[in-house]
């Protein structure tokens, strides 16, 4: 899908982050979503709009949700839906939003298990893709070589009626394991800094005491 290689908007921060943002736009049967382009407009509606039953918007740790605990894919269990539960059988459309730390470079697939369609944006970039409804099936991205650093990223989903499920998993390298990328990597904003090291305490210091000398130098030869 991605016509070109996504791009961080820096390098890797230090430290974890602090999850991904999320927005959930509950609606009526009458406007249950079937397509990305329902979900987008569903997600730009707000209570006091025709239809719109509930919005929610969550920090979460991770991509992994679903209106059943038995659906879990890559993890043993997932997250409910911040909605009542299944027996009401909601209508609603979501995205997670944020930023992904790559800490080193290499070749990294993600998948998404999915019910119903979804949009996966990496770093600009439009990396895959369901456009349509469908039971929980598992959908991967080509395999993306990824430069260490911060990427935006994006993932929006979309429940029309029955099962709801939201899985985001990655791999690193050809032969790796899918796992669920937490909190541990994700952040809701670009702008959050890293911990300096010790020894970046020291030298900043260090730089501190020196600029310090040099004002007061300053102030005694002009006094």
């Amino acid at each position: 899908w991605a016509s070109a290689a996504p791009v961080p908007v820096s390098g890797p921060l230090a430290g974890p982050g602090d999850g991904l943002n999320s927005l959930w736009v509950r609606v009526d049967p009458s406007l249950s979503p079937h397509s990305i382009a329902n979900a987008n407009s569903i997600l730009g509606l707000g209570l006091g709009d025709a239809g719109v039953l509930g919005v929610s918007t969550l920090l979460v740790d991770s991509v992994d949700y679903a209106d059943n605990p038995g659906l879990g894919g890559i993890t043993p269990s997932v997250a409910n839906i911040p909605f009542t539960p299944e027996a009401e059988d909601p209508r609603f459309a979501v995205r997670y939003s944020g930023y992904l730390n790559v800490t080193s470079d290499d070749t990294y697939v993600f998948s998404v298990l999915h019910d119903d369609g979804f949009q996966l944006s990496l770093g600009g970039e439009l990396v895959s893709v369901f456009d349509g409804d469908t039971g929980p099936i598992v959908t991967l991205t080509a395999p993306l070589a990824l430069s260490a650093g911060l990427y935006p990223i994006s993932l929006l989903g979309w429940e029309q009626g029955g099962v709801f499920i939201n899985e985001l998993g990655w791999s690193k390298g050809s032969a790796g394991a899918f796992t669920v990328p937490d909190s541990s990597v994700l952040f809701s904003r670009a702008g959050v800094a890293p911990v300096p090291e010790p020894g970046t305490w020291v030298a900043m210091g260090s730089l501190a005491a020196l600029m310090g000398g040099a004002w007061m130098r300053r102030r005694g030869q002009s006094a």
